[in-house]
């Protein structure tokens, strides 16, 4: 065994256009629905015990919505098998992939429009994207396919010990652009 066996990486959702039309859209949401309810309770002249009824369905809502809009992307590896996990709020995680490293066919960095265009070749059925955007810096993508032999790609972002657990694991899976001499 190697004595880096293991590695763990989150990447946090940037705050993108996406993001924020998402925010605006639940707070859009949550006025709307006060305001609905107001006016229902003005017409039917229950206004007083709906008043008290707003702040906590309205509570209730933004507790049970606004964690998706802060997006962490966690992928660990452990003993040869890597776990990918989306983490909302930082309060609940939920498990998108579990992988075995040596059934990575390939893995490839992700440099340029047409590493990207090899990538989308593969024509994968499922995409798992653990990073916030595909056009950051140590960008990689591994291909694999799932237990219903259906192509798959996952992207991720990854460093020296990162790359070097996996060339452990599977080492003819490095014919992309990972620098040879490491």
């Amino acid at each position: 065994m190697m004595e880096m066996d293991n590695f763990e990486y989150v990447d946090v959702q940037k705050k993108n256009g996406r993001v924020i039309r998402r925010k605006i859209a639940l707070v859009s949401l949550y006025i709307i629905y006060a305001l609905t309810f107001l006016i229902l309770g003005a017409l039917t002249r229950l206004i007083a015990p709906l008043l008290a009824f707003i702040p906590l369905t309205i509570w209730m809502m933004v507790f049970a919505t606004w964690r998706y809009t802060n997006i962490e992307y966690e992928y660990s590896i452990s003993s040869g098998e890597l776990t990918y996990s989306k983490i909302y709020g930082g309060r609940s995680r939920k498990t998108q992939l579990k992988v075995i490293i040596k059934d990575f066919e390939s893995i490839w960095k992700l440099e340029s429009r047409e590493s990207y265009d090899r990538a989308e070749m593969y024509k994968p059925k499922n995409k798992y994207v653990a990073v916030s955007s595909l056009d950051d810096e140590n960008v990689y993508f591994a291909l694999f396919q799932n237990k219903k032999h259906e192509p798959c790609i996952f992207y991720f972002k990854a460093n020296d010990k990162a790359l070097k657990i996996m060339k452990y694991y599977n080492s003819h899976a490095f014919i992309g652009m990972w620098n040879q001499n490491k």
